[in-house]
């Protein structure tokens, strides 16, 4: 009796860690707190780009 052996499964190819959500989310927020502590203008500048986005997430979800 002869047994053959299961074919093998190649590995899983692991993505790049800058191509993981979670990573992206984190590097945004590091950016955006330091833009915010080293340049308070710019971050003042980029705040109508910040409430648009909120007001975006506010209108997907279901009141």
């Amino acid at each position: 009796m002869t047994v053959t052996a299961a074919p093998s499964v190649p590995a899983s190819t692991k993505s790049p860690w800058y191509s993981i959500l979670y990573v992206q989310v984190l590097i945004a927020i590091a950016l955006g707190v330091l833009v915010g502590h080293f340049y308070p203008g710019t971050g003042k500048a980029l705040k109508p780009l910040g409430d648009g986005f909120i007001s975006l997430i506010k209108m997907m979800i279901a009141p």
